[in-house]
C-alpha cells in the first residue's frame, strides 16, 4: 500500500495574451514642476541642558525627561493573561499523560546511537577495573611473599648473631 504516492499536479491554463496594436494607449502624466529646495530644518536650542548631557531634544518628540535609576522606572504595560485552566497551572510538571509518546526519528537515532556509546563505554571500564583488580592481587600476594621472605632473612639474621657474635659480647 503506497501512501506517499507521486500526484500529479494540474495546473491552470492561461489565456493568450493580446496583441500590443489593440491596447489602449496609456494617458501622459502631467508634468509638475520639480522645486529643488527641501523644506528648512528646525532649529535646535543650544541650551546648557542639551550640551551637558549629549541629549538633543527633538522638535517631534518634545517629553523626553531623565530618569535617574531603576527604582524610578514605571513600566506601563500590564501583564499577559495565560490562557491555561487553574487545573493546568496547579498539575506539576513532572505528571506523566496516559497516552502515546511521538518522537522524532532522526532523535530517536541519535538517542539510540548516544545509549550504545554509553553501554559500550561502561563495559570498557567494567573490563579496566577487573584488569586492574587482577593487578592489585597479584601486587598484595607479592607483596605478602617479599614480607615472608624479609621475615626468614630476619630469622636466619637472629640465628647467626646468637650463634656466633653472642659469645664474643
Amino acid at each position: 500500500m503506497i501512501f506517499f504516492g507521486k500526484r500529479e499536479i494540474k495546473k491552470p491554463v492561461l489565456p493568450a495574451l493580446p496583441n500590443s496594436e489593440s491596447l489602449p494607449e496609456l494617458p501622459q502624466l502631467p508634468m509638475e514642476k520639480q522645486s529643488s529646495e527641501f523644506p528648512a530644518l528646525p532649529q535646535m536650542n543650544q541650551t546648557k541642558d542639551n550640551l551637558d548631557l549629549g541629549i538633543i531634544k527633538s522638535t517631534i518628540f518634545p517629553q523626553v525627561r531623565k530618569i535617574g535609576s531603576a527604582s524610578e522606572y514605571q513600566p506601563s504595560f500590564k501583564p499577559e493573561e495565560t490562557s491555561e485552566s487553574p487545573s493546568e497551572i496547579n498539575s506539576s510538571p513532572n505528571q506523566t499523560k496516559d497516552g502515546p509518546v511521538f518522537v522524532r526519528i532522526d532523535k530517536f537515532h541519535d538517542a539510540l546511537d548516544n545509549f550504545n556509546k554509553i553501554k559500550e563505554k561502561v563495559l570498557e571500564i567494567e573490563t579496566e577495573l577487573k584488569n586492574i583488580n587482577e593487578i592489585q592481587i597479584k601486587e598484595e600476594e607479592e607483596l605478602k611473599e617479599w614480607e615472608s621472605e624479609i621475615q626468614s632473612i630476619k630469622g636466619k639474621m637472629n640465628t647467626i648473631d646468637n650463634s656466633l657474635f653472642s659469645r664474643i659480647g
